[in-house]
């Protein structure tokens, strides 16, 4: 039986507030920002992995980005050597 739409709509709400409370624990976590240009707007916010590996951390996860990272360093205890908070911008600037 398929859930109406506004109970559908209730279930993407309540799971995008849960992985936004997450990313927004790992952006605290690596400084509250990024570490580039400062900026600090959620949205645009994202995990570079210093030692270009993030291709390896993916398959780690399950070939999933986003949330399933994030988890993983929560896991870990947000290790702070090799991991920092870049905008899309800055990240992508850098290749």
């Amino acid at each position: 039986m398929m859930a109406d739409p506004a109970q559908k709509q209730a279930i993407y709400t309540k799971r995008r507030a849960w992985r936004m409370r997450i990313k927004q624990e790992f952006v605290d976590a690596y400084g509250g920002g990024c570490a580039c240009c400062g900026e600090h707007r959620l949205p645009f916010l994202t995990v570079e992995h210093k030692n270009g590996d993030g291709g390896a951390h993916r398959k780690r996860t399950n070939g999933y980005g986003g949330i399933a990272t994030y988890l993983d360093l929560k896991k870990q205890g947000f290790p702070q050597g090799p991991y920092e908070v870049l905008c899309f911008n800055c990240n992508h600037a850098r290749y």
